[in-house]
C-alpha cells in the first residue's frame, strides 16, 4: 500500500511540470481567442446534432418552396382542365337540347324531382326536432339532393348557370343557346318538383294536413321576405351549390360526396334560398293545408328574386370568376375538342 502511494506521488511530481506548461499554454490561447473556450466546451456529439438539424431545416425550407411553386402550377393546370370539362358539358347540354328536346325536358324534370326528394326528407326530420338542432340536421341530410343530381345524372338549372357561362367563354356554345337553354331547364325542374309534391300529397304525406307544421311555416315566410333578402340569399346559395359541383368535378371517389355534403350543409344551415328547392317546398305547401296568406303571387315573388340571385352567383361568381382566375395563356380555346363529356 505504502509503495503504491509513494509511486503515485512520485509520478504526480514528475508530470506536474508538464501539466503546468500545458495549462499555461491553454490559458494563453483562451486569453487571445476567447471563442476557443466556448468551442472547446461543446461536446462533439452536440455540435454534430445541431449541424444535422440545421441541414434538415434548410432542406425542409427548400422543399416547401418547391412544393409551393409546384402547387401554383398545378392549380393553374387544374383550373384549365376543370374549365375544359365544364365547357365540354355545356356543348353536351346544347346538343341534347337541340337533338332530343323531349330527353332534355325529362332529364330536367328528374333534377327537380331529385331535389324535391331531398326537401321532403329534411322537412320530415326537421318537423321532429328542436329548433336549436334543426338547421344542422336538415343541412347534414340535404346532400342526397345534389348527390342524386350529379351521380345519377340530370339537368339542374342552378348548375347550368355555371356550365353554360363557361361554355360561352370557351366558345363551345353561343350566347343565344345559353339563354334558350336556361329557361327550359328552369321549367323542366319545376315540372319535376311539382310531380314529386303531387306524389307525396297523394301518398298522404304527414307534413301537409296541419297548417302549423314546419313546412307550411317556412313556405309562408319565404313568400313574404323582401326582394333584396331573397336576391342575396339566392346568390349565396348557388355559390355554394356551384362550388359543390365544381369540386365534385375536380375530385374522385369519396371526396366527391364530402365536397357535396359540406357545401349543402352550409347552404341549408345558413338559411339560403335555392329556386329549385323552393319549387317543391311551395308545391307541397300548396297541395296541403296551407295558411290563407300563402298565395301564388307570393310564390312568384320568391321564385323571381331567388332565380336572379342564383343566376348571378352561378354565372358571375363561379363561371366568370374561375375563367378570369385562369391565366389568359392557359384558358381553353376549343374545349369541346380537348375534353371528354363529363359530369352533368
Amino acid at each position: 500500500m505504502g509503495k503504491r502511494s509513494t509511486a503515485t506521488v512520485m509520478s504526480g511530481l514528475r508530470d506536474s511540470p508538464k501539466k503546468a506548461v500545458k495549462q499555461r499554454g491553454k490559458a494563453s490561447t483562451y486569453k487571445r481567442f476567447p471563442s476557443a473556450l466556448l468551442l472547446r466546451k461543446r461536446p462533439l456529439r452536440t455540435t454534430t446534432k445541431k449541424r444535422v438539424q440545421t441541414a434538415r431545416r434548410i432542406q425542409t425550407f427548400f422543399s416547401f418552396l418547391i412544393f409551393y411553386f409546384h402547387s401554383l402550377f398545378r392549380i393553374t393546370i387544374m383550373f384549365t382542365d376543370t374549365i375544359n370539362k365544364c365547357a365540354a358539358n355545356a356543348a353536351r347540354i346544347a346538343r341534347l337540347s337541340a337533338n332530343n328536346p323531349l330527353g332534355f325536358w325529362v332529364s330536367s324534370a328528374m333534377a327537380g324531382a331529385y331535389v324535391g326528394l331531398g326537401i321532403i326528407l329534411i322537412f320530415t326530420l326537421g318537423n321532429l326536432l328542436e329548433p336549436a338542432i334543426r338547421p344542422l340536421v336538415m343541412g347534414a341530410t340535404f346532400g342526397i339532393a345534389l348527390t342524386l343530381v350529379i351521380i345519377a345524372g340530370s339537368e339542374l338549372f342552378t348548375g347550368h348557370t355555371m356550365f353554360l357561362t363557361l361554355g360561352v367563354k370557351a366558345g363551345t356554345i353561343s350566347h343565344g343557346q345559353m339563354w334558350a337553354i336556361l329557361p327550359q331547364t328552369w321549367l323542366g325542374n319545376l315540372v319535376g318538383s311539382v310531380f314529386v309534391a303531387l306524389l307525396y300529397s297523394w301518398g298522404g304525406g304527414s307534413l301537409l294536413p296541419v297548417d302549423t307544421s314546419l313546412l307550411h311555416t317556412v313556405a309562408l315566410a319565404k313568400t313574404s321576405a323582401p326582394a333584396t333578402v331573397l336576391f342575396f340569399k339566392g346568390a349565396l346559395c348557388n355559390w355554394l351549390v356551384c362550388l359543390a359541383i365544381w369540386m365534385a368535378i375536380r375530385t374522385e371517389g369519396a371526396a366527391k360526396f364530402i365536397a357535396i355534403w359540406w357545401c349543402l350543409l352550409a347552404f341549408i344551415a345558413s338559411g339560403y334560398e335555392h329556386s329549385v328547392a323552393n319549387m317543391t317546398l311551395f308545391a307541397l305547401s300548396w297541395f296541403g293545408h296551407h295558411n290563407e296568406a300563402f298565395t301564388l303571387s307570393g310564390i312568384g315573388h320568391n321564385l323571381l328574386w331567388v332565380t336572379l340571385g342564383n343566376t348571378l352567383s352561378g354565372a358571375v361568381f363561379m363561371g366568370l370568376g374561375y375563367w378570369y382566375a385562369t391565366p389568359k395563356a392557359e384558358r381553353p380555346q376549343a374545349a369541346a375538342q380537348t375534353a371528354p363529356e363529363t359530369a352533368r
